[in-house]
């Protein structure tokens, strides 16, 4: 607690340099440090405390800048104080060029991004049904379990049969294993072998019929390998509530990819009242 009060009374000390300051708490590397302080976390703090000066960089804000043309470009090995002050120049050039605030410049990136602030909110029902209908989900109850797992499963990481092996990855802070952002969708969790380096994807069925999980996770696969991996093996693990003979028979000449099944355990004990 000590070390995060410290950090972020460095951060919003505006008697010091920007540079200073997040030069400070970053890289990983140096003590001062702290895991999911990251700048999902960091430059909202900013931008809550400084309104007039500085914006949030998180994923919303990046994608919405890639799909304006506006995300700035980078040496190889550039810091997290270089990129944030760069994409902070444009995003204040952004505000001041429309006479919006830095406010209103993240909740235009929320609307293009689709992640708005301002969405109403639909009932859990409904979101489950439009979910349902946009992946062909067949199976809305296991659709809900399993997407409560796939939070277990990151939550829990070290203590699951992958953890031995296999690390999260952060960038810049923040953990971005799930839901891993790719060109042809969201991977459920990528992890990084601690030892070798090699990929793991991994999928949960939710609720999706047989042929479109084995699609999704092969396309996540093969698009590791292309993208990411160079030489490093890429794994994949598909994790179902239920098994079937389809699936079995998919996988059969898929050697890359292994099949988990989850079980889930109630327990009731009568409470004792008098």
């Amino acid at each position: 607690m000590d070390k995060l009060k410290k950090a972020l009374s460095i951060l919003l000390d505006e008697n010091r340099d920007i540079k200073e300051r997040l030069n400070f708490l970053f890289p990983r590397k140096e003590n001062n440090y702290i895991v999911g302080l990251g700048r999902a976390v960091v430059t909202p703090i900013l931008l809550v405390v400084y309104p007039k000066k500085y914006g949030a960089w998180n994923s919303r804000s990046e994608e919405g800048l890639k799909k304006l043309n506006l995300f700035p470009s980078f040496p190889r090995g550039a810091s997290f104080t270089d990129k944030y002050i760069k994409i902070n120049s444009v995003l204040n050039d952004t505000a001041e060029r429309y006479s919006i605030s830095l406010w209103q410049v993240d909740g235009i990136f929320g609307e293009i991004t689709g992640y708005s602030p301002f969405e109403i909110k639909m009932p859990e029902e409904e979101i489950f049904q439009k979910e349902a209908e946009e992946y062909g989900i067949e199976n809305i109850y296991n659709f809900g379990m399993e997407k409560h797992l796939e939070d277990f499963l990151i939550s829990n990481w070290q203590r699951t049969s992958f953890g031995k092996d296999y690390k999260l990855i952060y960038e810049e802070g923040d953990l971005v294993s799930q839901q891993y952002p790719t060109d042809i969708g969201y991977i459920d969790i990528l992890a990084i072998n601690k030892k070798t380096g090699d990929y793991l994807v991994v999928e949960l069925k939710k609720g999706k019929s047989s042929d479109s999980v084995i699609g999704q996770i092969t396309r996540y696969v093969a698009w590791i390998k292309e993208n990411l991996a160079k030489t490093k093996k890429v794994k994949g693990i598909i994790i179902v509530f239920e098994s079937d003979e389809k699936i079995k028979y998919s996988l059969k000449s898929l050697s890359d990819i292994d099949l988990y099944v989850y079980k889930v355990k109630f327990k009731m004990e009568k409470e004792k009242i008098k």
